[in-house]
């Protein structure tokens, strides 16, 4: 329907082009909860869905509530996201040109209308690229996008999937799992600190899939995660790995043409004290 009005219609080049947080409120999606109902109305619906259009700035979702089935959520242009649960993954249609993990042994497959119908609450435009994103208490399942992340789980058993750009994973508590595109030997991991660890291309890395993340790739930062996993091009993925053994260095200095991690700070809209 966006795309449809936007070659009816025209789009709006400048729509949301601020550093805008999007928060996903529960009542919005689950109508028992909402005011209309703890009042001792009836509910309404199957609760809403919603569309995020976004033409720059540094943006995130912002999940806000009581999620206690978790959720799946998908940064990638063009995506379904589902706030009903995190086990229903709704994958984008365009895998050939999306690089995710499937997080088990088996190709990933584009999402059934029937998927969508059901679990698809929230849209991510074609032309939007959100940043960031702070997630709930539970179990949750993200998907970053090609720009550089910030993802924040909170709580709960997390897994996240990582493709190219600087991102940034706090896995907060729980046992977290981060997935990366290829395999073992494209990256080095470098122990930060007691809960951090910084993911640099390799050698061999450099030469597989240099091209593919391109020159201003630095670095990912993993802090407070447990597993890492790796990925094909299909999404494949491999078994969970402990962190901890593959980071058997610790950083000392700043390499040349890397940043120091101690320098960064997340954006001012990124809640990072929620617990």
């Amino acid at each position: 329907d966006i795309a449809a009005m936007n070659f009816l219609y025209g789009g709006n080049s400048s729509a949301n082009n601020g550093d805008d947080v999007y928060v996903i409120n529960e009542p919005l999606f689950d109508t028992s909860k909402s005011e209309y109902a703890l009042a001792g109305n009836g509910t309404y619906g199957d609760g809403g869905r919603i569309s995020v259009i976004d033409t720059s700035g540094v943006d995130a979702l912002v999940l806000d509530g009581d999620f206690d089935e978790g959720v799946f959520i998908n940064l990638q242009p063009g995506s379904w996201s589902n706030v009903r649960n995190s086990t229903d993954i709704l994958f984008s249609a365009d895998k050939a040109n999306l690089l995710n993990s499937s997080f088990s042994g088996i190709e990933k497959s584009p999402a059934t209308q029937e998927l969508l119908d059901n679990y698809g609450q929230i849209y991510i435009d074609s032309n939007s690229v959100i940043e960031g994103c702070e997630l709930t208490d539970y179990s949750d399942v993200i998907i970053d996008n090609y720009s550089s992340n910030n993802i924040i789980c909170y709580s709960g058993d997390d897994k996240v999937s990582l493709s190219v750009g600087n991102d940034i994973v706090d896995g907060g508590l729980g046992i977290d799992t981060v997935s990366l595109f290829g395999q073992e030997s494209y990256y080095t991991f470098s122990k930060t600190n007691d809960s951090e660890v910084s993911v640099y291309l390799s050698a061999s890395g450099a030469g597989a899939v240099g091209d593919l993340f391109g020159s201003d790739f630095e670095k990912f930062v993993l802090k407070n995660v447990e597993k890492v996993s790796f990925y094909n091009s299909d999404g494949v993925t491999g078994p969970e790995t402990d962190l901890a053994s593959l980071a058997t260095s610790t950083l000392t200095e700043t390499l040349h043409g890397q940043v120091d991690v101690s320098a960064w700070s997340p954006p001012a809209n990124i809640n990072v004290d929620r617990h």
